[in-house]
C-alpha cells in the first residue's frame, strides 16, 4: 500500500474504520504504562505556550498520522472547583519534544502481525506535572481549539476528545449528581493530521482549577496511512 494512499476493499482515499485499520496494521495506541495507575498532571488554569503541555506527537516516518481519539481517565486525585477543560492543538514543522516534565511512551500497533512498518510516531506525555514545551523553531500553527464542560471533576470520570468527530456531538446535561457520580463526557474537535516531519503539540488546562493536580490515565489512538 503506498504511503500516501489508503486502499481498502478497492476504495481509494477513504479513511478505514478502526477495525479495518487495526487488521491491516495501520492503527496505533499509546497509553499509560500500568492500567489503573494514573500519572500526576499539573495544576494549570490558563493557556501557556510553554507550561501546559499534555503530549507531543512527532512524525519521523513516511506515512501520515491521523489522530483519532484521546481519553483522559481520572483514576486518583481530582481537582476542585473545575468547570471546563480546554485542549489546544498546534502543528509545527520539524521535531518538537518537551524540554522537561515528560517521558516517551511506546506506540503500539493493535495488530503487530500485519507486516506493515512500525509506527512513525514518537509520543511524549506529561509526567509529574505538565510538560514544558520549547519555543517554536519552525512555523507553529493553531489547528484545533476544543472545550469540554465537566462541572466538578469526580474520581472515575472519563473525558474524551474525538478528532474530526461530528461537530454536533455532545454529552448530556450535567446535574448536581456530578458531586458523586462519575461520568463519560465527550466532545469533538477539528481533525488533526500530522504529515511526515511535523509535530502535533497538545496543550491542556482546566478553567478555574482551584486545588489538587489531577491523577489521570490516558489513551491516544491514531491511524497511520
Amino acid at each position: 500500500m503506498p504511503s500516501s494512499t489508503a486502499v481498502f476493499n478497492g476504495t481509494v482515499g477513504i479513511l478505514p474504520t478502526r477495525q479495518q485499520a487495526a487488521q491491516f496494521g495501520g492503527y496505533f495506541t499509546a497509553t499509560n504504562p500500568t492500567p489503573g495507575t494514573g500519572i500526576t498532571g499539573g495544576l494549570v488554569t490558563g493557556f501557556s505556550a510553554t507550561a501546559d503541555g499534555l503530549m507531543t506527537i512527532s512524525n519521523g516516518g513516511g506515512r501520515t498520522i491521523y489522530l483519532d481519539a484521546l481519553s483522559l481517565m481520572i483514576s486518583g486525585t481530582v481537582p476542585t472547583g473545575t468547570t471546563v477543560q480546554k485542549l489546544a492543538v498546534f502543528l509545527e514543522n520539524g521535531t518538537v519534544a518537551p524540554s522537561a516534565g515528560s517521558s516517551v511512551v511506546a506506540a503500539k500497533a493493535l495488530n503487530s502481525t500485519a507486516g506493515l512498518p512500525t509506527s512513525s510516531a514518537t509520543v511524549n506525555v506529561f509526567v509529574g506535572g505538565m510538560a514544558t514545551i520549547p519555543a517554536a523553531v519552525g512555523t507553529r500553527t493553531l489547528i484545533a481549539n476544543a472545550s469540554l464542560p465537566t462541572s466538578l471533576g469526580v474520581t472515575g470520570d472519563t473525558y474524551v476528545y474525538n478528532f474530526g468527530g461530528d461537530p454536533a456531538q455532545q454529552s448530556g446535561a450535567l446535574t448536581a449528581v456530578r458531586a458523586t457520580a462519575p461520568a463519560r463526557i465527550v466532545t469533538s474537535c477539528n481533525p488533526v493530521v500530522v504529515p511526515p516531519n511535523y509535530t502535533a503539540i497538545l496543550d491542556w488546562w482546566w478553567i478555574t482549577q482551584a486545588a489538587n493536580a489531577p491523577v489521570m490515565e490516558y489513551e491516544l489512538g491514531w491511524f497511520e496511512l
